[in-house]
Formats: C-alpha cells, sequence, structure tokens
C-alpha cells in the first residue's frame, strides 16, 4: 500500500515542524537580543532575591564596572550581616549607597569576572556575571568549593518602589 497523507498525519506532521520552530525560536531571538552587552551602557539598576536588595551597575574607569546598593529591606539582615563583621547582634547597619567593592574586568561582550571581599566571612569571592538577556543577568560567587548563583532581575533606574537610599550619593 503507498504512502497516503491523511489529515492526522498531515496534523503531526505540521505539530512536529512547529514545535521544533518554538524549539529553536528563544534560542535565536536570545542570540539577537544579547548582541548589545547588558551592563554597559550607564548605570543599571537589578533586583537580587538573595539579598532582598537591588543593586546598581555602572561603568567606572577603575574596574570597568563598579558596583553599590541602591535599594534594601532594612528588616532583612542578609546583606548588612554578609557586609559588616561583628555586627550580627546588633542593629542592621544602613546599608544605602554601600559600595560592594567588587572589581570586575569584561572577559566578553556579555560577561565580568572578578572579585569581592565578604568580610563578616573573611572571604575574596570570585564572581562571573553572565548576561541572559536584556532584563536578567546570572551572578556566580565562588569561594574554594562553595558556590552559588542567582539571576538578577531589571528594574527600573528610578523605580518608586525602590526610594529608601539616595539617588547618586
Amino acid at each position: 500500500m503507498p504512502f497516503a497523507v491523511t489529515p492526522t498525519k498531515r496534523a503531526i506532521s505540521a505539530g512536529l515542524v512547529s514545535a521544533a520552530a518554538l524549539a529553536l525560536a528563544p534560542a535565536s531571538a536570545q542570540a539577537q537580543t544579547l548582541r548589545t552587552p547588558v551592563l554597559t551602557e550607564g548605570e543599571s539598576w537589578w533586583y537580587s532575591p538573595r539579598l532582598n536588595s537591588v543593586l546598581s551597575f555602572r561603568p567606572c574607569p577603575e574596574t570597568t564596572l563598579c558596583a553599590r546598593v541602591v535599594w534594601y529591606a532594612p528588616h532583612d539582615r542578609r546583606l548588612s550581616d554578609m557586609f559588616n563583621p561583628g555586627n550580627r547582634n546588633t542593629t542592621p547597619v544602613n546599608m544605602c549607597n554601600f559600595n560592594l567593592r567588587a572589581s570586575f574586568q569584561r572577559a566578553t561582550p556579555n560577561r565580568w569576572t572578578g572579585n569581592m571581599p565578604i568580610p563578616a566571612r573573611n572571604w575574596n569571592v570570585s564572581l562571573r556575571i553572565d548576561g541572559v538577556d536584556v532584563n536578567t543577568v546570572r551572578l556566580h560567587a565562588r569561594n574554594g568549593i562553595i558556590s552559588s548563583t542567582e539571576n538578577l532581575r531589571r528594574v527600573t533606574v528610578g523605580d518608586s518602589r525602590y526610594t529608601n537610599c539616595s539617588p547618586n550619593l
């Protein structure tokens, strides 16, 4: 019996082609989105779920990329405890406009590598930031065999939800 294309086979075939196109589309769209570097055009703000804070990244002459805290949740001690040794049993320190002392160098158009001291743990952490898309960067932190990764989400510079720190101090 010769091979006949039935409506069912045609629908299955069309479904497979559509699924393949959808599977390939995000990769090509992402590649297109990331042709322009994510962190080099002026100041950009990124929300960190792990630290419950907003970090500002901006180009700087010293290390290519500088980072500071522009918003944090005062009731959440994680950020204060991480950067202020000996402070864990006292009132959290005001972290507004805190310079993270992170030193970054650009490795590729959408990757920065560097390090940052974590005084409360006496660590010097290796960092890598990868641009995922125009609204997401992935931060990788490693100290010896301990590592963590988190996605930072872009927020609008000056977003009124993040107002407990004065801008540009």
